[in-house]
């Protein structure tokens, strides 16, 4: 028989993400976002969350992407086909800041 530890049951990253995000002084400030950002679209750890939080300076690139991705409504995308000569696949990205979409119906979309 197996033993499920809590650890695989949930993710230790988002408990911690969840816990930074309930201090009352953070009330206000996108920083604990921006950090929920680095979890959901890096796959950053806790370990890596820390060292965000202990010398946030050196994230100022990932910082801008996150703002421009958070200002972005993403209205225009630009869909690429599969190319399977050249080992391209399908995908659909946002022409202002670049984010990855979910491909839309083709019915729906304008090529």
């Amino acid at each position: 028989m197996s033993t499920v530890t809590y650890s695989d049951v949930i993710d230790p990253t988002e408990v911690f993400i969840a816990k930074l995000l309930s201090q009352e002084w953070w009330r206000g400030d996108d920083f604990p976002h921006f950090l929920t950002w680095m979890v959901e679209t890096h796959h950053y750890k806790v370990s890596q969350i820390i060292q965000i939080v202990e010398s946030p300076y050196k994230y100022a690139r990932e910082y801008t992407d996150y703002q421009t991705e958070k200002l972005c409504e993403h209205k225009e995308g630009d869909y690429q086909p599969q190319e399977i000569e050249n080992g391209i696949s399908e995908s659909y990205s946002c022409k202002n800041c670049g984010k990855d979409m979910d491909i839309p119906d083709p019915h729906d979309r304008e090529l």
